[in-house]
């Protein structure tokens, strides 16, 4: 589905004619505030489902993800801004293999010390303070971070002509974008209570769960929580 569809649908459940009531700009945030809800609401179900990695060097028991030479927080990062870390590799760069995972630290005042373990480029504890992340040994390696990035879909591009994609969730799905754009936005400055929307809503985030779950992927979240819990 595309924003332009997306659009079209919000649209039609707001059936609003006066453009001083809902401006172009104000359905634009609407739903780009819904598809933050959304995206929220799948990685709830599947942490993987938007994840992407990141290389990193690090030379040294920490690394600045918003200052490093490869950022991921910050005003202007590299690469596309980070929402949530999942996990962090031990990773061979020449030959595009892992090493093994690092294993989040508990968040604790002495969890974890920079650089407490000697020197060895082998696998061990992370935590991310702020913008830090942080090794329990000194490194002088690459790591592949994976994570959860922000969206960056432009909701501006709604035009007939315009063609933004959203993401691989299936079109009905999408629905919820303008679902909740509708209930928790323009439900709000409209006064309205509308049930059947509201109805339509709940039914569609409970099928969502089920498919991220249990059917997207034979198994969903119960075959990966099996793979990363040696992690």
């Amino acid at each position: 589905m595309t924003v332009t569809e997306v659009r079209a649908l919000f649209d039609s459940l707001a059936d609003e004619v006066d453009r001083s009531f809902i401006s172009d700009a104000q359905a634009r945030a609407a739903l780009s505030r819904a598809y933050g809800e959304f995206r929220r609401v799948v990685t709830r179900g599947d942490a993987w489902f938007y994840a992407e990695p990141v290389v990193l060097t690090i030379s040294g028991s920490s690394y600045n993800l918003a200052t490093g030479p490869v950022s991921i927080l910050g005003a202007s990062p590299t690469n596309t801004k980070m929402v949530r870390a999942l996990v962090v590799e031990l990773w061979n760069a020449t030959t595009g293999t892992s090493r093994g995972f690092f294993k989040p630290a508990a968040m604790t005042e002495d969890a974890m010390l920079p650089g407490s373990e000697p020197f060895a480029d082998t696998v061990g504890t992370f935590i991310i303070r702020g913008r830090e992340l942080i090794f329990d040994r000194t490194l002088a390696t690459t790591v592949r971070l994976w994570y959860v990035p922000v969206s960056t879909v432009n909701w501006n591009l709604d035009g007939p002509g315009d063609t933004e994609y959203i993401d691989d969730l299936d079109d009905s799905f999408h629905d919820l974008i303008a679902l909740l754009a509708i209930t928790n936005y323009y439900n709000l400055r409209d006064g309205a209570e509308w049930g059947a929307i509201t109805n339509r809503k709940r039914e569609l985030l409970g099928d969502l769960h089920q498919h991220l779950t249990a059917e997207r992927q034979d198994g969903g979240s119960v075959a990966r929580d099996t793979f990363f819990g040696r992690l």
